[in-house]
């Protein structure tokens, strides 16, 4: 994703990222602020992310209450994370 960021940044497009990996480190900010560009977003929370949350729900509502939420993701494991954030 920082890839991508920065090649959009490079050729002066927006760049709104969508996945749950810290794409946005301090250099990228500072790329995008210099070349005017603007650059969003934070987590889509689809995929597995979506998948945990309507399954979470679906239980509660069963009267079934999770004690936790295991997954094992390479690419960051923010899941944890994204699924304790405020509702947007």
């Amino acid at each position: 994703s920082t890839l991508f960021a920065v090649a959009s940044i490079l050729t002066g497009s927006a760049y709104i990222n969508g996945s749950p990996q810290n794409t946005f480190v301090p250099g990228v900010i500072e790329l995008a602020q210099k070349h005017n560009v603007y650059i969003a977003g934070d987590d889509f929370k689809s995929g597995q992310t979506k998948m945990k949350s309507v399954l979470v729900d679906f239980f509660v509502s069963a009267g079934i209450k999770p004690v936790s939420i295991v997954s094992y993701n390479h690419l960051g494991n923010n899941d944890g994370k994204n699924l304790s954030a405020p509702k947007q």
